[in-house]
């Protein structure tokens, strides 16, 4: 092989290689459209429910509550029954300590979805003991109700 031959060869292998990256990027974007477009079709998925979700995950992996607390009431009012929006934000509230909205959150989620009160039920009872035990204990009074002096008019 001459040397005109051995810059030819070159110049076709650098084409192909050109080609199969290409060709590979091409796929990679198809793959990926196509499985936007599998979740969309099965499950009614769309571009904006995948966006919060993406930022519901960040914000949770940040342990960013109140950030979640926002993505979600903004959500619940474009989609007031989105039950990530409200399983999250229950979630949120209960680790913020928001005791009675996170029970609040969760009733509501129950109520559009009473088969999943197996799940539920058990996070809406560790909040109300929270809240129990938040709450301040009751003032005893000094005096007795039954040991009152008689008012003067006795």
């Amino acid at each position: 092989m001459n040397e005109e031959q051995e810059k030819q060869l070159l110049k076709h292998v650098r084409i192909m290689k050109n080609c199969i990256v290409t060709i590979t990027v091409c796929a990679v974007v198809l793959i990926a459209y196509d499985g936007f477009q599998f979740y969309r079709y099965h499950f009614g998925y769309s571009l904006s429910d995948i966006a919060f979700q993406k930022k519901i995950q960040f914000a949770y992996r940040n342990q960013d509550h109140q950030r979640r607390v926002e993505l979600c009431e903004n959500r619940l009012k474009e989609q007031p029954e989105d039950n990530q929006a409200l399983w999250g934000l229950g979630d949120a509230y209960y680790k913020l300590g928001r005791w009675q909205d996170s029970i609040d959150t969760y009733n509501r989620l129950l109520d559009l979805n009473p088969g999943m009160e197996e799940h539920i039920k058990p996070i809406i009872e560790k909040a109300q003991e929270k809240l129990k035990e938040q709450e301040p204990p009751q003032q005893i009074n000094s005096l007795d109700s039954s040991k009152a002096a008689p008012s003067p008019s006795e």
